[in-house]
């Protein structure tokens, strides 16, 4: 079971876990009928489940933070008194950490306390404050990336396709172009393609999408890309390039490869593990500096951002457009969007003036 994982760290951070057992048997003793007992000494562990995974992580990490800086000055990490969490984000935000940080920082206490049936100091005006203050003092502007367009793809197809040079490399990283692009695809739905996961039909292929950012349930999502008949054509190139992917059906699409002196188009390495972030940002980055544009510009979302701003200037559906690119709210989508002059024209040329 997945929750066996979130025990181990929840036992290397303060006997969290010993102290949810604690707080099951605080009712058990309770109980007079067996089979109930039974099912709240299973409480500790399946109440761990609330969370996924790497949200669970991520507040360990930023909980481990917390407990060490709470044993330097000799206070309560839990149950902890919401002046010592405002003082706490007031240090971090002294130190200069980012918001984002010290935000995660808040909801792991916030967090733990819930978890362990504590009152949460973060509700207090206290804490809220001096978050609201952090923010204001350490939050700056963010620099959104540019965003990848169709005459970008054109030329990457003839540099990396159509190149006397092309190996299995450039393949890989054209095909996380084309589906990034044409999925609205975040880089961890593309790392996490497998070969069982494309569908193949007529006219179009789908790709079964098994967990992303927004499906909180894992319920997974289809994803509808059609063939366009040309040589960016998304169906068709990750066709050719799938011929080189091993036959499993658990085989990740993007991978290791290696290239030999007796081997340069390359192979995909036998470990079954999916491509890094790390490698698959540099390979593209690479990739956007060999056809003339500025590296420090881009970055994978460019992708995601670049279709949807497409879409949206093609006046595509709003209902479609939210949909294809797995949005759950319109905020969230038009943050992606940058409309071009036509379409910024179109108030003013329509007020009758």
């Amino acid at each position: 079971m997945q929750s066996l994982d979130k025990q181990k760290l929840l036992k290397s951070i303060g006997n969290v876990f010993h102290i949810l057992e604690l707080f099951a048997s605080h009712f058990t003793q309770h109980l007079e009928n067996e089979t109930l007992r039974h099912l709240a000494e299973d409480l500790p562990e399946y109440i761990l489940n609330s969370r996924a995974n790497n949200t669970i992580k991520t507040y360990y990490y930023s909980f481990n933070s917390w407990n060490t800086w709470c044993q330097k000055y000799s206070v309560s990490k839990l149950p902890a008194p919401p002046l010592t969490v405002a003082l706490y984000i007031l240090n971090l935000t002294q130190m200069n950490n980012s918001y984002p940080k010290i935000e995660i920082a808040l909801y792991a206490i916030q967090y733990f306390h819930n978890l362990t049936g504590y009152n949460n100091p973060c509700d207090h005006t206290l804490p809220k404050n001096m978050l609201e203050a952090a923010k204001r003092l350490l939050q700056h502007q963010t620099r959104k990336k540019a965003i990848i367009t169709v005459e970008h793809l054109h030329a990457l197809h003839k540099q990396l396709v159509k190149s006397e040079a092309v190996n299995l490399y450039k393949l890989r990283t054209f095909n996380i172009f084309l589906l990034g692009f044409c999925g609205f695809l975040r880089f961890s739905e593309i790392s996490n393609l497998k070969r069982c996961d494309v569908n193949y039909k007529n006219s179009f292929m789908k790709l079964f999408i098994a967990k992303s950012k927004t499906d909180i349930y894992r319920e997974g999502h289809w994803v509808y890309i059609g063939a366009c008949g040309n040589g960016i054509c998304p169906v068709y190139n990750l066709t050719e390039y799938m011929k080189y992917v091993p036959a499993k059906p658990d085989s990740y699409l993007f991978r290791a490869v290696t290239v030999t002196s007796n081997n340069k188009f390359g192979s995909f390495k036998k470990m079954n593990r999916p491509i890094s972030y790390t490698t698959t940002r540099e390979n593209a980055l690479d990739a956007l500096a060999s056809i003339g544009l500025d590296r420090t510009r881009f970055g994978l979302h460019s992708l995601r951002a670049g279709a949807a701003t497409a879409a949206a200037n093609a006046d595509v559906p709003d209902r479609l457009f939210k949909r294809h690119g797995r949005w759950r709210s319109e905020t969230a989508k038009d943050g992606y969007v940058e409309d071009d002059a036509e379409h910024l024209l179109y108030v003013t040329r329509n007020l009758g003036l």
